[in-house]
């Protein structure tokens, strides 16, 4: 019986490694390896239970020890593919290997092929599922739950997005700098002379800490932020980092030539806007930007809380809903999108500003939009969301990690 099974499992362990390491290479790099490349990790991890095959039933001589150092090698694959990686699932192809060679023979009279057929059924079907379950089955919430769930706590998520965007961090001042600039002179001077004792360290380090408390807790960590996340189910909301920034009237000429200029795209260095005149100029050039928030500050991260596009995870306030998969093997998650003006979506995609060296700008594809999320999209990437639309400013969010 384990002459069929191990053989098999050597065969879908190597399959399996190989994928692996195929699509890893892909997400680290420009493509996908060389077979080449991929085929000394897949070889390797699959050769012990190939040569067990032979020495399965082997009790007495160097037949015996053979298969205890294929046993022992599947062990070291196993423990460090448990103990070392986030893939811990794949330590089960080697753990069942080290079991078939393991295990004690079985007296048993020699059984007849159907026999055999029907013994290996449930050990392939259980490989089946497996297979299925990680390449085919889609884990995540389908798309009319989500939905379901944001029209039920609508009020809340836009309650959590207006508070993002609203959230206006300390600014240090000029003295606040020179405090900073004495406290680290001071303990510089006394490494130096050799005079920092326990007491003065202590003396330096409550002086920090006083110091970061002027800047209070971030957004995401106000008591009433995270009373409203915890209601919601969400985990985290932040700028999404991709989806670009969105301005009123997005698409009309005079937004696109005062965004061009604002963020100096291919403006000569000596033409560029420096220090207070850039935000002098976008709050003279788009007041709409600013209207029903409160005062932004000479400062672009400011800016840009009113201008990006703002990603909701959900999950509990310290595990993140995100899923593993070996078809992908990055982290999977879904989200919501919500977009500070309405984007144009056409062809399946969001149409964002290019803005060419030449000086003309074009509209070009962007995030890509699909009418189901409910199971993988094609050619899906490291690091990209997919959408659907909700409404005109919110979308689903489906996310592959980097």
């Amino acid at each position: 019986m384990r002459r069929l099974l191990l053989p098999l499992l050597a065969l879908g362990w190597g399959v399996l490694v190989f994928g692996v390491m195929y699509g890893l290479g892909y997400d680290r790099g420009t493509g996908n390896p060389a077979v080449g490349d991929t085929l000394p990790w897949a070889v390797p991890a699959a050769l012990p239970l190939l040569i067990g095959t032979f020495v399965a039933n082997a009790v007495t001589g160097w037949r015996r020890y053979l298969r205890w150092t294929c046993a022992a090698l599947l062990i070291a694959q196993a423990v460090f593919l448990f103990l070392f990686t986030w893939l811990k699932l794949l330590a089960l192809p080697p753990f069942l290997g080290v079991c078939l060679l393991l295990w004690p023979k079985v007296n048993s009279p020699q059984l007849h092929w159907r026999q055999w057929l029907l013994n290996a059924t449930l050990p392939l079907v259980c490989l089946g599922s497996l297979v299925w379950w990680q390449y085919f089955h889609f884990p995540l919430p389908s798309d009319a739950a989500m939905t379901a769930h944001f029209n039920a706590h609508r009020a809340e998520f836009e309650q959590l997005v207006k508070g993002y965007r609203d959230f206006r961090r300390y600014l240090p001042t000029a003295e606040d700098d020179r405090e900073e600039k004495k406290i680290n002179d001071l303990e510089d001077k006394l490494k130096r002379e050799k005079k920092l004792a326990p007491e003065a360290q202590r003396t330096i380090d409550e002086a920090r800490r006083q110091g970061l408390k002027k800047f209070g807790p971030s957004y995401r960590r106000r008591p009433d932020v995270t009373a409203l996340m915890a209601n919601i189910g969400a985990y985290d909301v932040a700028g999404a980092g991709r989806g670009g920034d969105w301005y009123p009237d997005h698409y009309s000429a005079k937004t696109i030539q005062t965004v061009k200029r604002y963020m100096d795209h291919w403006i000569p260095i000596e033409e560029q806007l420096t220090g207070s005149d850039r935000f002098d100029f976008i709050r003279r050039e788009i007041p709409s930007l600013f209207e029903g928030t409160p005062p932004v500050r000479d400062n672009m991260a400011e800016v840009t809380q009113l201008t990006e596009v703002v990603l909701i995870q959900m999950g509990t306030l310290k595990q993140p809903y995100w899923v593993t998969r070996w078809r992908y093997s990055t982290f999977l998650f879904k989200g919501y999108y919500h977009f500070p003006q309405p984007p144009r979506v056409e062809n399946g995609h969001v149409l964002v500003h290019d803005f060419l060296k030449s000086g003309e700008v074009e509209l070009v594809p962007g995030l890509r939009v699909f009418d189901s999320l409910d199971s993988y999209p094609p050619d899906w990437q490291a690091g990209e969301c997919v959408l659907k639309r909700i409404d005109e400013h919110w979308f689903i969010a489906l996310c592959r990690s980097y």
